[in-house]
């Protein structure tokens, strides 16, 4: 059990560490594409990291706290979950199916519950975010034009890429 669990744990480490790997190295070679075509559109496309560290860094913290409210919840019902599964005969034999089941019922309604609350400040967290990518993508793309008009640049692709 704790070694199926490690390798588990092992797994995922890895593969959220080979993506993350893929995304930086993919941010840095589209910084370097960027700044060889125009430095000046590459620092206005970039307005909108600031933006998304401070929404971020004020909300995720809130985020992780209902987070981990949501996992106590689940915990609690997982470990009532293999408890009975493990002693199944002596709950059956007590009698005790319906008073495991309900508290068991229990904590997964807490969850859920606990989950609902969490809905919202997910939504709060992405909204922003959201918002700023499209609001970057117009920025970036009047100012590619500015650029453009007053000869800055050579080629509408400029703009475009």
């Amino acid at each position: 059990m704790i070694t199926a669990s490690a390798n588990i744990l092992q797994i995922g480490i890895s593969e959220k560490l080979s993506t993350c790997l893929q995304f930086t190295s993919l941010l840095i070679a589209a910084y370097i594409v960027a700044f060889m075509y125009n430095w000046q559109l590459t620092l206005v496309a970039s307005s909108i990291v600031l933006f998304i560290f401070v929404v971020f860094g004020v909300i995720l913290p809130i985020s992780i706290k209902f987070q981990k409210s949501v996992d106590h919840a689940n915990e609690k019902a997982s470990s009532i979950a293999s408890e009975v599964i493990g002693s199944i005969r002596m709950v059956v034999a007590c009698g005790a199916e319906k008073r495991v089941v309900n508290t068991y019922s229990k904590w997964i309604d807490e969850a859920r519950r606990r989950g609902l609350k969490l809905s919202p400040v997910i939504g709060i967290q992405f909204a922003p975010v959201f918002f700023a990518i499209y609001a970057d993508m117009a920025l970036t793309f009047w100012f590619g034009v500015k650029l453009y008009n007053g000869y800055h640049l050579d080629s509408v692709s400029t703009v475009l890429m």
